[in-house]
């Protein structure tokens, strides 16, 4: 898909979209849906289309190179992750039946599930005797051992955007006031935060219920310390009309 939408792109830079021809339409005449136009500011710079679709299109310098650049000249593996990320996607191959060869054996695409499986950390032999079944089958069967490596797969991102939110959110969670939180803690609270319900649709009662069943006090037991703190405030009353 990304391979097709670069296509796409480049393909642009000579041959404008629909959309595009609209702008010019209206650039042209000088009106917009029978709205005139007038001119903007001198601050407000034209954009260069077949620079920026052409700027679209090298994206794929970034997305699908795997070249001998990533070696250092010690020999060290830089671009080992990119190698890892070009093996995860043949290996994803195998799992959709668009790409099966029609010449096959049995046991093809075995050592790329087991590697998947491996990687998600899914039972590999009940996950092998699935895909043998779903390739016998030749795709139109899913059987239900290999639902859960399926189910992985579609959890892969795309981008860092998901990552990079996340990073966003922990440092709203952690802050200089909160900084003594633990590792679990902090997990817990971005799991809440990154996919919990909104507050409309949280109902607080079954955590009620279990926090009081382990003992401890209610926010109206006199022997909170809610109530410990207030009776000490009202103590310092008279100080702080003084103050």
């Amino acid at each position: 898909m990304i391979t097709r939408q670069i296509k796409v792109f480049e393909a642009m830079v000579d041959s404008p979209g629909t959309h595009l021809e609209i702008v010019n339409e209206a650039i042209l005449s000088n009106a917009f849906k029978g709205v005139t136009l007038h001119p903007g500011c001198k601050s407000d710079v034209g954009i260069n289309t077949k620079q920026l679709f052409r700027s679209f299109a090298d994206m794929k310098n970034r997305l699908l190179a795997c070249n001998a650049s990533n070696m250092s000249s010690t020999g060290s593996e830089v671009g080992k992750p990119t190698i890892q990320y070009h093996r995860l996607l043949e290996s994803l191959q195998v799992l959709y039946p668009i790409n099966w060869p029609v010449a096959r054996d049995i046991r093809y695409g075995e050592k790329e599930v087991v590697e998947l499986a491996d990687r998600f950390r899914i039972d590999s032999r009940s996950t092998v005797r699935a895909f043998r079944a779903f390739v016998e089958a030749d795709g139109k069967i899913i059987p239900e051992d290999l639902k859960a490596l399926l189910s992985a797969v579609g959890t892969i991102p795309v981008s860092t955007a998901e990552c990079e939110r996340g990073f966003s959110v922990m440092n709203l969670i952690i802050t200089p006031a909160r900084n003594s939180l633990s590792t679990p803690n902090v997990s817990a609270l971005l799991f809440v935060k990154l996919v919990g319900p909104p507050l409309s649709k949280f109902e607080p009662l079954k955590y009620v219920k279990s926090w009081l069943s382990k003992g401890h006090h209610m926010g109206e037991d006199t022997n909170s310390r809610g109530i410990e703190k207030k009776e000490m405030r009202n103590c310092l009353d008279h100080l702080w009309k003084f103050l």
